[in-house]
């Protein structure tokens, strides 16, 4: 399994397998204030092969903080089986980020119990 998208907007859905974002590839995050939650997007698109198709898979998203890691939630999907070249098995998740201070967050996507990807953003308070 491998990762074809990953990225984090300020809001992400899935319709007619396609991703809709808005204000989607952002890097940095101002707020007023910390902590504060922070309402955000992640759009995540899964290269799955065909001997990977037809079994259950799991898959995690953590936070890494400044402080300590912060589980955002996980789940499970199966695709149906298929012959051919690789499919792309989409997500469209909106979660409300914990930020408890200013610095570098790390967002980390695992499947079947390992990390496949990251990506990370920078938070500052606005003056």
């Amino acid at each position: 399994m491998q990762v074809d998208i990953f990225v984090l907007a300020d809001h992400a859905q899935l319709s007619e397998n396609k991703l809709y974002l808005s204000g989607g590839g952002w890097t940095r995050l101002t707020v007023p204030h910390v902590p504060v939650r922070r309402r955000v997007g992640l759009a995540i698109g899964l290269r799955i092969d065909p001997d990977e198709a037809g079994a259950p898979h799991s898959f995690r998203i953590d936070m890494q903080t400044p402080g300590d890691p912060v589980e955002l939630g996980q789940g499970q999907f199966e695709t149906e089986r298929f012959e051919g070249p690789s499919q792309v098995f989409l997500l469209a998740i909106n979660s409300d980020l914990p930020i408890t201070s200013e610095g570098t967050y790390d967002l980390i996507l695992s499947a079947d119990g390992n990390e496949i990807k990251r990506t990370g953003f920078q938070v500052a308070i606005s003056p």
